[in-house]
C-alpha cells in the first residue's frame, strides 16, 4: 500500500460481491503482518464502529482516484527507505559515511523514535536519532549536527549461521 492510499482521507472500497466501489473515509491505517512479499493492513474507517460490520469488509479492495491525489510532501524526518544510501557529512562538509538502514518503530522495532544506522567504515556503525536536533536531511545527503554521537559507534558483524542439526554420514 502506498503512502497516499493508507493516509487518512476519501477513498473507495469495493467488496468482492459488488461491481462498483463505494466512497469511504479512512481515519487511520497501520501494518498488521508481513507474509514474505504480502503485507496486510488494518484500516479504520469513519462511521464504522461495530466489529460485525468490519468483519463483512474483510478482503475488500481499497482504491483512490487519480484526480483525488494531492501533491504529498513526505516529511524529511519521517522514517523512509529513501534515506538509505545517502551520504553523511558533518557540519563542515567532511564525509563521514553513508546511511546503512532506517530503523522505524512503526515496523515492529522496539524503539521510542526512528533511528538512522550510519556506516562509518566497512565494519563500524553508529545509531543516530532521526531528529532535527541531531541531523539535517537534504535530497542528496544527511548532515550530522552532533559528531559526539559518533563516540557511540560499534563494530558490526553479521550474525553467525545457526546450525540446526548434522547430516547423517553416508556410511
Amino acid at each position: 500500500v502506498e503512502l497516499a492510499l493508507s493516509a487518512a482521507g476519501l477513498r473507495y472500497l469495493r467488496l468482492a460481491s459488488r461491481r462498483t466501489p463505494r466512497p469511504v473515509v479512512v481515519a487511520s491505517c497501520r501494518e498488521l503482518k508481513r507474509f514474505g512479499a504480502t503485507v496486510r493492513y488494518v484500516v479504520a474507517l469513519k462511521g464504522l464502529n461495530e466489529r460485525e460490520e468490519a468483519a463483512r469488509l474483510a478482503g475488500a479492495v481499497l482504491y483512490r482516484r487519480d484526480e483525488d491525489t494531492e501533491k504529498d510532501t513526505v516529511e524529511a524526518y519521517e522514517p523512509s527507505t529513501k534515506l538509505e544510501g545517502l551520504s553523511v557529512v558533518d557540519e563542515h562538509g567532511e564525509a563521514l559515511g553513508v546511511v546503512w538502514d532506517v530503523l522505524d518503530p512503526n515496523e515492529g522495532a522496539a524503539l521510542a523514535a526512528p533511528l538512522l544506522e550510519l556506516e562509518l567504515e566497512e565494519t563500524r556503525h553508529c545509531l543516530v536519532p532521526l531528529d532535527p536536533t541531531c541531523v539535517e536531511v537534504y535530497e542528496e545527503e544527511v548532515v550530522l549536527l552532533n559528531t559526539g554521537l559518533l563516540d557511540l559507534a560499534f563494530d558490526y558483524a553479521p550474525p553467525p549461521p545457526v546450525i540446526r542439526g548434522l547430516l547423517a554420514s553416508g556410511e
